[in-house]
């Protein structure tokens, strides 16, 4: 066999060749030895970083039930409040309702008080009508009946002692006549039972340009009636005449 030599190219090559062996087989044998001498800091991190990514993994799937668990809550909230929401709803209506009976009765009891109070006119008022031979009032025409005993007698000139329908003051029937320019020349004062001021009557019938000169009243007063007016006017002193109606049977 022939040597190679030195100063071939053969030679460099394997030369050359063989350091790089040298070279890779001394760095595998200086990695197993690292490796070896490290291994267990490299186990010991190893195991550090599967802890804290089993921590990791346990703290994402606590925060994903507690996620759970909220979303949950606030389901079950939008439930609540959806709930309380209706009931409000409902309460809302309800108290509206009782709101409207509640006004709808005080207006039924405004519409009945002011009926009860136009009612308890009434009376006076048809004394009135009765009086200066004026329709007589029914008991639904309200207004009409309110308006005449509070332009006329609103201080209960017309009005009632003990039940007995008295006329306190002629100044209802003196006002009627002056304002409307009636020429009526007779007054029916039947349903009178008590002349409570006579003078008063007397002045009004006894004043100059008077045009009533006859007055009708119920003949059960006729004595009372006379005594009083013979006391302010004697019966030859008058300017007017006093018809007594017996009443109907």
């Amino acid at each position: 066999m022939t040597p190679i030599s030195t100063s071939s190219s053969e030679y460099k090559q394997f030369k050359e060749a063989f350091t790089q062996y040298a070279q890779y087989t001394a760095a595998v044998n200086n990695l197993r030895i690292f490796v070896e001498e490290n291994k267990e800091i490299y186990k010991a991190h190893l195991q550090e970083e599967a802890k804290q990514i089993a921590e990791k993994k346990a703290e994402l799937a606590a925060k994903k039930v507690d996620i759970a668990a909220r979303k949950e809550e606030l389901a079950a909230r939008r439930e609540q409040l959806k709930a309380t929401a209706e009931q409000l709803d409902k309460e809302r209506e309800d108290a509206e309702i009782k709101l409207a009976q509640a006004e709808a009765k005080v207006e039924r009891g405004r519409a009945l008080q002011e009926r009860g109070r136009a009612l308890s006119k009434l009376a006076d008022v048809r004394v009135f009508c009765t009086a200066l031979g004026l329709p007589q009032p029914q008991e639904n025409d309200l207004e009409r009946i309110n308006q005449i005993a509070s332009t006329y007698f609103p201080n209960g000139e017309i009005g009632d002692i003990n039940g007995q329908i008295t006329l306190f003051s002629i100044s209802p029937i003196e006002k009627f006549i002056s304002e409307t320019g009636s020429t009526t020349n007779k007054l029916n004062f039947t349903p009178i039972r008590i002349v409570h001021d006579p003078k008063n009557l007397v002045e009004f019938l006894q004043k100059p340009g008077c045009r009533v000169k006859f007055l009708g009243f119920d003949a059960r007063i006729k004595d009372t009636l006379e005594q009083q007016l013979d006391a302010v006017c004697p019966k030859e002193g008058r300017t007017f005449k006093i018809m007594y109606v017996a009443p109907k049977k």
